[in-house]
């Protein structure tokens, strides 16, 4: 834009400073679903992603015969598709829309604004938007969460924000089906390693917050009053 340098000052990111959602609901999904099963949640997923997480879920239960999966689609429009496709396959599929939570092993989470509460629910959290070349979702509200956060490969929309995530060791890149299973097994079976991520995850948003209190301060002398 042809801004001098001097004139730019780069506060961080104000999404570090938003409130952690109340767990509330998270812990009576997770009450509903089993507490002594591992969960795990696939997030703002995109088309494409559902079979590969489907084919991991696949892997993972065959070490974790339990395990449940909340699948939650990224646009409400496929809601539908994506409960036929799981249906297809086989897997007892229950819709959080119809408060249905017996014998599940994909629950599908086709609602709105429930995001924060199934990552309160899961054990580990993966990010759609990544394996499939969209350019990945916001990694901060599972690190509030204080869960452990698993992506693709395809960042680049929060190309430094990944960066952040993979230094401090609290998420994973996962390639492909197969690594995201991989670490998923990994994490369900190692609680030392869930914990030490989770901590991790938490520990990097209390370090980046404050975005919001610098901006305002910069902005405080010039407006009126």
């Amino acid at each position: 834009l042809g801004l001098a340098a001097a004139r730019v000052t780069v506060t961080g990111n104000i999404k570090f400073d938003a409130q952690r959602a109340d767990p509330a609901s998270g812990v009576a999904l997770r009450q509903r679903l089993g507490q002594d099963r591992p969960v795990w949640l696939a997030a703002s997923t995109h088309a494409g992603e559902e079979d590969a997480v489907l084919r991991a879920h696949t892997a993972l239960r065959e070490r974790h015969p339990t395990a449940a999966l909340i699948l939650a689609p990224r646009h409400p429009q496929r809601f539908d598709e994506v409960a036929q496709l799981c249906q297809k396959q086989g897997w007892a599929t229950r819709r959080r829309s119809t408060d249905d939570h017996a014998d599940c092993t994909v629950y599908l989470a086709d609602t709105l604004g429930e995001l924060p509460g199934l990552m309160a629910a899961a054990d580990v959290v993966f990010v759609g938007g990544s394996l499939a070349p969209v350019g990945g979702h916001n990694l901060i509200e599972p690190a509030q969460q204080s869960k452990p956060i698993l992506f693709g490969p395809h960042m680049h929309n929060f190309w430094e924000l990944r960066s952040q995530v993979l230094t401090a060791g609290a998420g994973a890149e996962v390639m492909d089906a197969d690594a995201l299973a991989t670490q998923l097994h990994t994490l369900i079976s190692t609680a030392s390693a869930r914990d030490r991520m989770g901590r991790a995850a938490s520990v990097l948003v209390s370090q980046h917050r404050g975005a919001t209190a610098r901006t305002l301060a910069l902005l405080t002398p010039y407006l009126p009053g």
